[in-house]
Order: structure tokens, then sequence, then C-alpha cells
């Protein structure tokens, strides 16, 4: 199975894309290939691009049975320990203060679940404090 995804791209590229795959949505195109011919789609995708974005996912004999090989995106497939996770760029929030050594902006607020975790085991060092 092929996922191919465009975006911005060319309406002669979306076109010689229709040969090989069916476009279900404007600029989604799924269907079945040989290696082979994905990899040339992918070289052509790539030789015709310009200034689009290009996302292919493909099944593979992986942990998570699929790859990604991506094109003009900001975020990029990372293979961390034998799964893939998309790497998004840290952009500094405008008027924010950097913490020194957090990736993170700090959290603004606990989540329901937080508080009660906080509040039983403060609770729980205080009877066993006593």
């Amino acid at each position: 199975m092929v996922v191919l995804i465009l975006s911005a791209a060319p309406a002669s590229l979306r076109g010689a894309m229709t040969r090989w795959l069916l476009e279900v949505s404007p600029g989604v195109f799924v269907g079945h290939l040989s290696a082979r011919v994905r990899e040339q789609l992918w070289e052509l995708v790539r030789a015709y691009i310009g200034d689009g974005r290009a996302l292919l996912i493909w099944s593979a004999r992986s942990e998570q049975h699929f790859e990604i090989a991506s094109l003009g995106h900001d975020r990029d497939p990372v293979d961390i320990e034998g799964c893939i996770v998309m790497r998004t760029p840290y952009r500094q929030i405008e008027g924010a203060t950097p913490i020194p050594g957090a990736v993170k902006p700090a959290k603004e607020s606990w989540s329901i679940a937080a508080r009660r975790r906080r509040f039983r085991n403060s609770a729980e060092r205080a009877l066993g404090q006593q």
C-alpha cells in the first residue's frame, strides 16, 4: 500500500501520479505499487515538485509496518530505536522568556489527574511522617 500526499504541486505532476495511483482527494494518492515503481515515482516527484511539499507513506516490514519519506516539509521523519517519529522544529514564541535548558515552555496549569496525584502523594507523605 502506498499513500502519496502532494501540497502546492504542479498540475502536471498530479496528472502524472494519476497514471499509477488513485486520487481519492485533491493531492492525496493511494495505490499498491512495487518498490521499483514507488522509487521511480518518488524520483519524479523530487524532480518536479518545485516549491511544493510531498509526503510518501508505504507498507514495510518494520515495527510500525510503514515507512515515511518527506520533501519540503518542516517536519522530518526520524528513526529512533526502530520507530519512526516526526521531528518538529522548535520555535520560540514571541514575547515569551526562554527557560535555560528547557525545550518546551513551562506549563501554565495542572491537569485534574495531576492535581489529584499531587494531592494524594502529599497526603501520603504527611501520613508517613507522623
